[in-house]
């Protein structure tokens, strides 16, 4: 039940040029999160839906799952997922944007829109998707 806020890199290659052209933003830091803010399970069912595929989400307790993946790591020699990278999902941060809107007017696109752009863009959308 991990919730997210995938950024799309037409977002942040446009906040890098805004925060570079802006005086107001040097010596600062921000954070860069997306115009959305989504549950994995969505995330993992809009991608099958752009793909034409049906597939069923289910939920796995975060504890048991972070142990599979440590002994998962201890096996493998290239592990596909890291302990880390999971980990970090199960945190539930919402990021503000205040800042970014603030000082550069960051206005990011929503999740479903940059997901539905980039997979007709690689060539993963179903047909009548694009």
């Amino acid at each position: 039940h991990c919730i997210m806020q995938p950024v799309h890199v037409d977002d942040v290659v446009g906040a890098i040029i805004a925060v570079l052209r802006n005086p107001k933003t040097y010596e600062k830091e921000y954070n860069l999160s997306g115009g959305s803010i989504v549950t994995f399970a969505h995330i993992l069912k809009f991608i099958a839906q752009q793909m034409g595929v049906r597939r069923t989400v289910m939920t796995v307790p975060n504890k048991p799952l972070l142990a599979c993946i440590k002994a998962y790591e201890l096996v493998s020699r290239n592990p596909m997922v890291r302990y880390y990278q999971v980990h970090k999902w199960t945190q539930n941060v919402v990021l503000s944007m205040d800042d970014n809107m603030r000082d550069f007017g960051y206005d990011p696109m929503p999740f479903d829109e940059g997901m539905a752009r980039t997979m007709k863009e690689i060539g993963l959308a179903k047909k009548n998707q694009q």
